[in-house]
Formats: structure tokens, sequence, C-alpha cells
């Protein structure tokens, strides 16, 4: 993962991370910290992401293997992710996953539900 996220993240993995969650772009540049002109321009550059960006990618990554083998594959984990919840004061979990807390907040949901929790 480090040599990933120091080589950088292709940025066309913006448009991945749209058809598979099925959010808008804007929702990945918020989570990604990309403004949307700087990521266009990655995009039709077919350049890499900076290493912020690219671990904010894996990050997601991360979480989203891990909604998967929790709730039972890609469509209950992208429904989760994309749902307020009230552990996290309503907010979605995919909106927490710009920042290293926020993620392990998520992840901190996702074991106690994989353990019996009911959150």
């Amino acid at each position: 993962k480090i040599d990933v996220i120091r080589g950088g993240v292709a940025a066309r993995v913006v448009d991945d991370m749209v058809e598979y969650l099925d959010v808008p772009k804007n929702v990945i540049f918020g989570v990604l910290h990309i403004p949307e002109s700087t990521a266009h321009k990655l995009i039709k550059d077919d350049r890499n992401l900076d290493a912020g960006a690219s671990e904010r990618v894996v990050r997601v990554a991360d979480i989203m293997r891990l909604a998967e083998e929790t709730l039972g594959g890609r469509e209950a984990a992208t429904q989760w992710l994309k749902s307020p919840n009230l552990a996290l004061g309503g907010a979605t979990p995919l909106s927490m996953l710009d920042t290293e807390p926020g993620a392990g907040e998520v992840g901190r949901i996702l074991s106690s539900i994989n353990y019996g929790g009911v959150l």
C-alpha cells in the first residue's frame, strides 16, 4: 500500500469509485479532497493523484472491502456507506472517510456489527 500511495493512484479511479458507489462525482471529489477542475484535468491527462488523495483512495477501498465482508456484499455495503448513521451523528459513513479518524470510527462500527453489536 505504501508504494501505491507514494507512486500515486491513477486519477481515473475517480470514475471507478463513482460507478462502484453509484454517487455523483462531487461526492468522491469531496471525500478525496480534490477540486473538481483539478480532478478533471488529471483524468483527462491520464495522470496520478498526489500522495494525500491516493491515501484517501486506499482508505476508501479498505473500508469498502470491510463493509462488503461485514454486510454480505457490494449492494448492502454501498447502501450502508451512503445512509445516515446514528452512531456517526447522522452523517453517512462515506462522508467520514475523508479523514483517518473518521475512517477509524466507520471501521469501529463495522467491527461492532461484525461481532454482534447493534450500531
